[in-house]
């Protein structure tokens, strides 16, 4: 059984590691947001927060896209507070574009 963990523990860096070196083509992808929003369900502590620091300087503009306003409310749900904090405060002078967005509604009603 330790095998298989260790097992678990070597897939899990190496879908990782691919994930995040092609991140910006998944978050926008009907298959591959999926990806994402698993690593943010089973990835590490710290995958989370190199996924939510990732995330960041394009959370916006995610949110008003289809496939990408799903990662981010996963990463609402699943993030440390601190980092949703972070990710909250991307959207302070952008709230009323998103409201008016057909998906990026759903993630301001997420993070309320």
């Amino acid at each position: 059984p330790a095998h298989n963990v260790a097992s678990s523990n070597e897939e899990l860096n190496l879908v990782f590691s691919e994930a995040m070196s092609s991140i910006e083509d998944l978050w926008n992808d009907v298959y591959g947001n999926f990806i994402l929003q698993k690593l943010l369900d089973h990835g590490t502590e710290d995958m989370k927060a190199e996924l939510g620091d990732r995330f960041h300087s394009d959370v916006v503009s995610l949110s008003n896209r289809v496939y990408g306003c799903r990662v981010v409310q996963k990463a609402l749900d699943t993030l440390p507070k601190e980092k949703v904090a972070k990710l909250v405060s991307a959207f302070k002078g952008r709230v009323l574009p998103c409201i008016h967005d057909h998906n990026g509604n759903h993630v301001i009603q997420k993070s309320i």
